[in-house]
């Protein structure tokens, strides 16, 4: 049975959207640091329940593909990255 889900449409009230700051406060910091996550597998493709946690449909692709390459399951997060706005404008 598939379920149905309200996305967020609205910033600040959801983790999917975040609340956003306006340009004169990033700016104000002169240094930002990010990281950037790449969520690779995403787990709805994986069945609800205690096996989405042990991503079985990922790992049984896994042992299908290994001789093509490598299907990757965790998410990727970079190191901080370090930007400098000092010299930005608008």
């Amino acid at each position: 049975m598939l379920s149905s889900y309200r996305l967020p449409t609205e910033s600040g009230k959801s983790a999917f959207i975040p609340k956003r700051e306006n340009w004169e406060t990033i700016h104000a910091l002169s240094i930002a640091w990010i990281r950037v996550l790449c969520e690779v597998w995403p787990l709805s493709l994986e069945l609800s329940g205690r096996e989405r946690a042990q991503l079985s449909f990922g790992k049984s692709l896994q042992k299908r593909l290994k001789n093509s390459g490598l299907l990757w399951l965790t998410p990727i997060t970079s190191e901080p990255i370090m930007l400098d706005l000092r010299h930005v404008q608008r």
